[in-house]
């Protein structure tokens, strides 16, 4: 790593909490959000003038206010316990609920637009409501009265909200001693599991079992965020006419079920390639129970052991130049205008975040970054949604909402391109160096977080009737492992606190927010696939089809690209990829 520490300058935004522009701009939300909270009563879904004057509105207020709120949201990615934020964030807050009951109410007022194509043709402006407004019909009888709504809302502020914020809150202040050779050091906890993709050995197993040791110090408050989340989903299921949460989930995700259902058998009849995968691992590295989890990311081959930040910026600005010069001068004006926060700090959660902000027409990303490989796919991936974002610019921020597997796909899209640039003319052993590493991202997106899947199926199934204990929670996820991994892993050194690790259980209002990742990269190479057929014009189609991500269904969408994800066909296709791979890595070892 070179001296370059990379971070946040967020007083570019606002200089500070009491900066005069900042306590303007949440009054001036305040004020908005209040003057359209008392005309939502008189609006009428009938009378097209007046329901286009409210949208544009409402459009401006959002936008503005989206600022600020975002700004209260990237100070707690960085520090913790801040008094003054306190105060701050409960009136950020009690503006946020506002909004969403004017959205509440607005949907209702919305249903009475029975002539969809007068709407459009006498007011052009409205046409990307389209989509919304069909939808919003199709899903009206899950929707509760917006008095309800707001109740619920109320309740979740202090609900799941407050037991995702522990469940940060503990995880991003945890501490790791790690008994290194030179000395015993406590680090934060994001930056021991940054060593399981370390070229030494023996960090990547002494900060597994020293990440491993901590868990129990707080196992019961997250089973306790765990628990209350989950249950919270479940009591909320009656007042939304859904039978589970897997059945929201595929509305939420704009998804058919016979598309998940289709990915997921195909799935099933391919996870034997990736146990090769892991067994020709193991066996490389001396193993003869199979691979115990703290090698899962250990590099083969050689290649460069390190990369300095300055590095992760030529890399990726030279990979997606060649494949779009736009995206390759977008990623550079991202790293030149400090959107990225990289080093691993006490108080930083573990993983990588793309927030956006669309009035800035800008993004914050957050990363661990500690010098791989597996670091600068990380950037890249959460500049796929930082790109995504900005193809949605033409859009009302309401309409911004595109189907999660697709925003996966935009991320992923950009992993692929990174490493296909990375591949190209490349001898043996680094070959290996590449083909492993992607694997062994292939690995953690298909196998590890199906089985994420299957734990999170059956949490919420014992979850219907009581609380589950820490140990209950432990057992099931290397059940799961297990099942999903086979013997290509050494069961007496799997990873039983994963529903820890893991902050996409805690999120409220989403849940099973682990197969839009294994939809994301299929699709992506689905898409890659078709950019290898035919190279000229793609890069302006593939940023047409992300405009377009916010317009239709996620059947829809993929039509756009003429790629039927609802057949197994698909499906098939791009595992023969992941198949291939495997045939070759084995073949170099």
């Amino acid at each position: 790593m070179d001296n370059y520490i990379p971070s946040w300058d967020l007083k570019t935004i606002y200089k500070d909490y009491d900066d005069p522009d900042f306590l303007a701009a949440i009054a001036a939300g305040e004020e908005s959000f209040t003057k359209l909270q008392s005309q939502i009563t008189a609006l009428s879904g009938e009378h097209f003038a007046s329901l286009e004057h409210f949208l544009l509105d409402y459009d401006r207020a959002a936008i503005a206010f989206s600022t600020p709120e975002t700004y209260v949201l990237l100070r707690g990615k960085l520090e913790q316990n801040n008094p003054a934020a306190s105060a701050v964030k409960s009136r950020i807050d009690r503006i946020t609920l506002m909004r969403q009951d004017i959205l509440s109410r607005l949907s209702q007022v919305l249903l009475n637009v029975t002539d969809i194509d007068t709407l459009m043709a006498v007011y052009p402006s409205l046409a990307p409501y389209r989509f919304l407004l069909s939808e919003n019909k199709r899903l009206a009888e899950h929707r509760p009265d917006p008095d309800i709504q707001s109740v619920l809302r109320t309740m979740q502020a202090t609900g799941g909200s407050s037991w995702l914020n522990l469940h940060c809150t503990l995880d991003s202040t945890a501490q790791v001693s790690v008994p290194f050779d030179n000395g015993t050091r406590t680090i934060p906890l994001s930056e021991a599991r940054g060593f399981a993709g370390s070229a030494n050995p023996e960090h990547r197993k002494k900060a597994y079992f020293a990440e491993l040791s901590s868990y129990p110090s707080y196992e019961t408050s997250m089973a306790a965020c765990l628990n209350g989340i989950k249950g919270e989903a479940i009591a909320e299921l009656p007042y939304k006419h859904y039978h589970s949460e897997y059945e929201e989930m595929l509305d939420i995700n704009k998804m058919q079920a016979a598309t998940l259902e289709s990915m997921m058998n195909v799935l099933k009849e391919h996870l034997p390639a990736l146990r090769r995968y892991l067994a020709g691992k193991a066996k490389y590295l001396g193993y003869d129970h199979g691979l115990p989890w703290y090698e899962l990311l250990a590099p083969l081959g050689t290649s460069q052991s390190s990369f300095s930040f300055g590095d992760a910026h030529n890399l990726l600005v030279d990979a997606f130049e060649d494949f779009s010069p736009e995206m390759g001068a977008f990623i550079d004006y991202a790293f030149r205008n400090r959107w990225i926060d990289a080093l691993p700090a006490k108080g930083r959660q573990s993983g990588g975040i793309c927030i956006d902000l669309p009035e800035l027409k800008e993004c914050r990303i957050l990363v661990n970054y500690n010098g791989s490989l597996k670091d600068i796919r990380t950037i890249a991936h959460e500049l796929g949604h930082a790109y995504h974002c900005r193809c949605l610019d033409h859009l009302p921020l309401w309409l911004r909402d595109a189907p999660t597997p697709i925003c996966e796909t935009a991320s992923i899209m950009n992993e692929t391109i990174f490493h296909q640039k990375c591949i190209e003319l490349k001898d043996k052993e680094s070959l290996l160096y590449l083909l492993d590493a992607n694997l062994s991202e292939e690995v953690q997106t298909i196998m590890d977080i199906y089985s994420r899947f299957l734990f999170e199926k059956q949490v919420f199934e014992i979850r219907k009737d009581r609380e589950l204990l820490p140990k209950e929670f432990c057992q099931l996820m290397t059940d799961a492992q297990k099942e999903v991994f086979g013997d290509a892993l050494d069961h007496r050194y799997l990873h039983p606190y994963m529903w820890m690790n893991k902050v996409h259980y805690y999120i409220p209002e989403f849940h099973y927010y682990n197969y839009p990742y294994i939809f994301g990269m299929l699709f992506s190479k689905g898409l890659y696939s078709n950019y290898l057929k035919d190279q000229q014009g793609f890069p302006e189609k593939y940023r047409e089809l992300l405009s377009f991500t916010c317009s239709g269904s996620l059947e829809e969408i993929a039509a756009k690209a003429e790629i039927d994800i609802t057949s197994t066909k698909f499906w098939q296709e791009s595992f023969r990829q992941i198949d291939q791979e495997v045939e070759q890595f084995l073949s170099l070892l």
